[in-house]
C-alpha cells in the first residue's frame, strides 16, 4: 500500500463499510425539518458562527465568596482585544473553489 487512499480503501473493505453519501439532504433543528440546500447552509453557518462564544459561556467556571456566600462565574476564555471580521463569500465564489477540488484526493 503505497498511498493512503488505497490503505484506507482496504481497512474500510475489511470492516465491511460501502462508501458514504456525505450530502446532508436534510437537517433537524429543534422541530423543524431543513431540506433546501440554502437553508441547510445558512443554518450550518449560523451554527458554527455562534459555537465559540456559547461553549465559551458554557465552560465559565464558578467558585463561591465564602464572606458573602455568593456564586462567583469567571470565563475561562479570553477574548481578543481585536475585532476580527469575516470577508463576504458569494455563492458562485464558493461554488468555483469547490469545483477545482481534486475528487480524489483525502487532504
Amino acid at each position: 500500500m503505497a498511498d493512503s487512499k488505497s490503505g484506507w480503501a482496504w481497512i474500510n473493505s475489511l470492516l465491511g463499510r460501502k462508501h458514504k453519501n456525505a450530502n446532508i439532504n436534510e437537517l433537524k433543528v429543534n422541530d423543524d425539518i431543513i431540506s433546501d440546500d440554502k437553508s441547510i447552509t445558512e443554518t450550518l453557518n449560523e451554527y458554527f458562527i455562534n459555537i465559540g462564544m456559547k461553549m465559551a459561556a458554557e465552560s465559565a467556571c464558578q467558585s463561591t465568596d465564602a464572606l458573602n456566600d455568593q456564586v462567583i462565574y469567571e470565563s475561562t476564555v479570553l477574548l481578543p482585544k481585536e475585532n476580527f471580521h469575516f470577508a463576504d463569500i458569494t455563492i458562485d465564489s464558493v461554488s468555483k473553489r469547490l469545483q477545482k477540488l481534486n475528487v480524489s484526493k483525502a487532504t
